[in-house]
């Protein structure tokens, strides 16, 4: 399950929980729950995404296993836009999005 962020237009005016596996929607980032039955049975985290795509990865890793992530919308986390991004050179900046786009590309949807 993932929290809503206030600062989520897409995620501000929901008032029931809802499930789906839309990034940025119903699974958000880095700030989730799962149970530790859940994540032995999708064998961890994929290692492979260390940023942008890791969340991505993780909905994919909960599908394959039949579980759809639930957007909670009582729990709440404000997101500070991309700090750390913001802190790397642009090479950086690219490798950690760009390349890891190209990365989820070729590891689940090709």
């Amino acid at each position: 399950m993932s929290p809503v962020c206030p600062l989520n237009p897409r995620q501000r005016d929901l008032k029931h929980d809802v499930e789906g596996n839309d990034i940025a929607l119903h699974f958000s980032g880095w700030c989730f729950t799962i149970s530790r039955e859940i994540f032995n049975k999708i064998n961890g985290l994929d290692e492979d995404f260390g940023f942008w795509y890791a969340d991505d990865a993780t909905v994919k890793q909960l599908n394959r296993i039949g579980i759809i992530p639930t957007l909670i919308v009582d729990s709440k986390v404000e997101h500070l836009g991309s700090q750390t991004l913001k802190t790397l050179s642009n090479d950086e900046q690219y490798e950690k999005t760009q390349g890891q786009s190209r990365k989820f590309k070729r590891k689940y949807l090709l």
